[in-house]
């Protein structure tokens, strides 16, 4: 295959990582003229030629075969280590296979032979920009963008500024919560409002806070809380603080964090995300520790399911431990279903107690950026049983 034929299959870099084998069709036409029908004169047409490996590897490529491309460029650049076309095709598929972190190696391994290969450099800041790296996309872009930009990489520049736009679009979001609980053994009912406000203060920074008012056997507590998110490259985390003033029952102080890995993709659509959480909290009673290992898989927007490990430890060396379940699946467009089961500690009154609680809820979209959530719970412990139900909504501006 000639080099120029080469970095023409080479230049479907800017288009969507799918199926594209009817652009590699029409591509093919305009590159090489159509064989003149056969005529009963001039006899049989002459069997095709077989393709070479590297054509059959960028052949499945355009055609949305990703898995096996992928399979065939890593073969071809041990045999051709030094060819950056194979190096920009590897990191293609491995991209469209949701392998970042080995189309990332690939396309270093093509731009470190072809330094000034607009093509590599536009699929490694189309990685970037996948993996929502906006700032590192810009960077990796501008090398592109010198001279007459490519309409691929002019195209790549807008999808970053729109994602950087989208980002910020929504900067503000209220959470106003309240609950109603009632409760066995002739103990007064629970109450509880929430209300919450958080900032985005860029694309990867938040910073959130809020005031809860509870009451509970029959007293009221005041709990203030702030978080700070951040997000590093492909992780995530945050800080939070909080405590009551007047607290008889809520936690003097609280401190929480967390950390979340970058998804692993199983699959074309599936995702699975790890997360660890702990917290400390001094309350009237008694103080607590926790650790929360948290995994999330998920099926696109269609589908998500959670599972939750609860350990905590009190100050004299106690140690409690249960688990969560949540399954969360929309049924209409603006309509989503949840519900879970969880056989955990829960120290929301101040004192642990082993809980096993069932719950269900809806969340439904509604016009001006509004969110409106209703669910209920059955909790039982060894102290006493509730039925709760609770009212929430959502503000974006």
């Amino acid at each position: 295959m000639t080099g120029r034929a080469r970095r023409c299959a080479a230049l479907f870099v800017g288009l969507p990582f799918v199926a594209l084998s009817g652009v590699a069709a029409a591509a093919e036409s305009v590159s090489s003229p159509a064989p003149a029908a056969s005529s009963p004169a001039s006899g049989p047409a002459a069997p095709a030629a077989p393709l070479s490996p590297y054509d059959q590897a960028v052949q499945d490529r355009l055609s949305g075969r990703m898995q096996k491309a992928a399979a065939e460029f890593r073969a071809l650049s041990k045999t051709s280590p030094q060819d950056a076309d194979i190096w920009l095709n590897l990191g293609l598929a491995l991209t469209a296979t949701g392998d970042f972190d080995g189309a990332e190696a690939a396309l270093k391994q093509g731009l470190a032979l072809a330094p000034n290969y607009a093509d590599l450099h536009i699929a490694y800041a189309r990685l970037a920009y996948f993996r929502r790296r906006n700032a590192e996309a810009r960077e990796r872009l501008a090398p592109a963008l010198n001279g007459t930009p490519s309409p691929d990489a002019q195209e790549l520049l807008k999808d970053i500024s729109a994602s950087e736009r989208d980002a910020l679009g929504e900067a503000w979001r209220v959470d106003a919560t309240t609950s109603y609980a009632s409760l066995s053994k002739g103990l007064a009912p629970w109450w509880e409002t929430d209300l919450a406000l958080a900032r985005k203060i860029d694309p990867n920074t938040t910073l959130s806070g809020g005031l809860e008012q509870t009451s509970r056997f029959g007293e009221a507590n005041t709990y203030l809380h702030a978080e700070l998110g951040e997000r590093l490259g492909d992780f995530g985390g945050f800080v939070g603080v909080g405590g009551s003033p007047d607290a008889t029952y809520r936690a003097q102080e609280f401190v929480d964090g967390g950390l979340a890995a970058p998804a692993a993709h199983l699959g074309d659509r599936w995702t699975l995300t790890g997360e660890m959480d702990a917290a400390y909290g001094n309350y009237p009673t008694d103080s607590v520790v926790s650790l929360t290992p948290i995994l999330t898989l998920a099926r696109g927007d269609n589908l998500s399911l959670q599972a939750r490990y609860l350990w905590t430890q009190d100050r004299f060396g106690k140690a409690i431990s249960g688990y969560a379940i949540q399954a969360m699946v929309p049924v209409f467009a603006a309509v989503q279903l949840y519900g879970g089961y969880a056989n955990a500690p829960d120290t929301s009154t101040g004192v642990t107690l082993k809980t096993h609680t069932y719950d269900a809820g809806i969340a439904w979209d509604l016009p001006a950026r509004l969110v409106l959530r209703l669910s209920g719970a059955y909790e039982t412990s060894r102290a006493y049983s509730l039925h709760m139900v609770t009212v929430g909504l959502t503000k974006r501006f």
